[in-house]
């Protein structure tokens, strides 16, 4: 149960977030193409308000958690494409790891290597 008054660390709002992801993928049956993303935010935004997280004094204003995204780019990509765009997001980071080694390029490799520990901690194809 959530109240208001809740408060979050980053990590314990990043495992909010991505239970509420597997929730909103749950209760529309969208795990092949997901909710899409454009539905993302605003149904991620909708349960932050119907489990009664603090979302502000004026919902039309952007404080508090609206507007938070599921803050790990694996769970943010299924959440939006589902299982397909999940995996056409790992084909291409294995594409770019893969092309790094065989054409020994030292930035693709660690280009792709740095970026994919920090799919885990931010959305950052969000951005």
């Amino acid at each position: 149960k959530y109240a208001p008054d809740m408060y979050f660390n980053a990590v314990q709002f990043r495992l909010v977030a991505w239970k509420f992801s597997w929730q909103l993928l749950s209760e529309s049956n969208s795990f092949l193409f997901g909710i899409g993303p454009a539905n993302a935010q605003p149904a991620l935004n909708k349960k932050y308000s119907d489990v009664n997280m603090y979302i502000g004094k004026n919902i039309n204003v952007i404080v508090a958690y609206l507007n938070f995204n599921a803050h790990h780019q694996f769970v943010q990509s299924f959440l939006q494409s589902g299982i397909c765009g999940l995996l056409v997001l790992l084909c291409m980071l294995y594409f770019f790891l893969r092309e790094g080694v065989l054409q020994k390029n030292r930035m693709l490799l660690y280009a792709s290597v740095l970026i994919c520990p920090f799919f885990l901690s931010e959305s950052v194809l969000e951005g």
